[in-house]
């Protein structure tokens, strides 16, 4: 590639990727993304895909993360059922990694096309000076991994397992200062 090094490529399965659609405006996707937050995670790779039937939102979160976060989208649904939220936990993420990736005009569309030219369809993605980030269905990393290893002349590698998070439990957290957070009600307009 012109103007970047692309050092290596990973890949693991400690992600689930959450799609919320039938979102009504920028305060519907605020109030989700303040849902994620109470579950005490982050929601990473965002994509907004604004539809005539409402604003869908896709995102990516570790794997340990998805029922706390499922728990809290369902609890703060509305009773109308106006979003609908689903998760896949069948997909994985494949990690270029390397210097110069962003300004490098090449980078993104020969990593599109080497997934393109064995049938894998990208989920998510994310993009900076050093990575390149996809999701994808994991079924399809057998046929995504020597593409893209070929394309980049690079070796593919497992990503260690992340250590679990240690987050204390909540009697055993500092207080934080009294504030109220109204509930989430994602409604129709």
């Amino acid at each position: 590639m012109e103007g970047s090094i692309v050092r290596r490529l990973t890949h693991d399965h400690t992600w689930v990727l959450v799609s919320v659609s039938g979102l009504v405006g920028t305060a519907d996707v605020a109030a989700v993304l303040a849902a994620v937050g109470r579950a005490g995670t982050a929601a990473e790779m965002l994509t907004l895909l604004p539809a005539p039937e409402g604003t869908a939102l896709s995102f990516v979160t570790p794997r340990s993360d998805g029922p706390p976060v499922l728990t809290a989208l369902a609890t703060a649904a509305p009773a109308g059922g106006g979003a609908i939220v689903r998760c896949r936990g069948d997909v994985a993420r494949l990690i270029l990694h390397g210097e110069g990736i962003r300004a490098d005009p090449l980078v993104l569309p020969t990593f599109q096309q080497a997934l393109h030219r064995v049938g894998v369809t990208t989920l998510a993605l994310s993009v900076s000076n050093t990575l390149v980030e996809a999701v994808c269905a994991a079924a399809a990393l057998h046929r995504a991994l020597p593409s893209l290893t070929a394309a980049f002349d690079c070796e593919a590698a497992i990503l260690p397992a992340p250590r679990p998070r240690s987050v204390p439990p909540a009697a055993d957290r500092p207080p934080v200062a009294a504030r109220t957070t109204p509930p989430l009600t994602i409604a129709r307009r």
